[in-house]
């Protein structure tokens, strides 16, 4: 007869796992209490992080309409040379657009008596907003977080504005290139 010699001490005894649990309930009870409590302590204190956000849809200004295979390829072109997108993005993060609205928080900041001191656009910029392409996509997300909602919706309303009149300032610049050519 052959027996088969199994290692017994590879293998979780279940009898010896539940007496360790048992003798050492205390300590558990006392650790999930204090953990419980400081987690119940910070949510309590803490203010709520909120987050608005809008689109904006980047087309080239040139683009007429297609069908949808060629705007599909186009696209896809555009996913592997993106720098029309890019230049979209970087112009709507850069300060000579964002400044007045980074002003406007500071100045925000301190009628809250929130000190600014340390307070950089940098740091502004990179604690409270974040300016993406959607993956894929000509959309622009702007997303802006902050504690207070008010703030939220006026500097987002701000950040539109911003962009509409730098649009429009680009398309005036067009077509004032195009009548002095026209005219030369």
């Amino acid at each position: 007869m052959v027996l088969d010699n199994k290692n017994t001490s590879d293998e979780i005894s279940l009898i010896l796992f539940g007496k360790t649990i048992l003798r050492e309930k205390r300590l558990i009870v006392a650790l999930t209490s204090i953990i419980t409590s400081f987690s119940i302590i910070f949510a309590l204190t803490s203010k709520p992080v909120w987050v608005g956000s809008f689109n904006i849809v980047v087309r080239d200004k040139n683009e007429k309409k297609t069908n949808d295979l060629l705007r599909n390829f186009k696209d896809a072109g555009n996913i592997l040379n993106p720098k029309k997108n890019l230049t979209e993005q970087f112009i709507l993060s850069s300060p000579s657009v964002l400044m007045p609205i980074y002003e406007y928080v500071k100045s925000y900041y301190e009628t809250q008596n929130i000190n600014t001191n340390k307070m950089n656009f940098n740091s502004w910029f990179k604690k409270e907003l974040d300016v993406k392409f959607k993956l894929n996509t000509e959309i622009l997300k702007v997303k802006y977080k902050n504690t207070d909602k008010k703030l939220i919706l006026e500097v987002l309303n701000k950040i539109s504005k911003k962009y509409q009149e730098y649009s429009k300032k680009d398309q005036e610049q067009s077509l004032d290139k195009s009548i002095t050519f026209i005219k030369k």
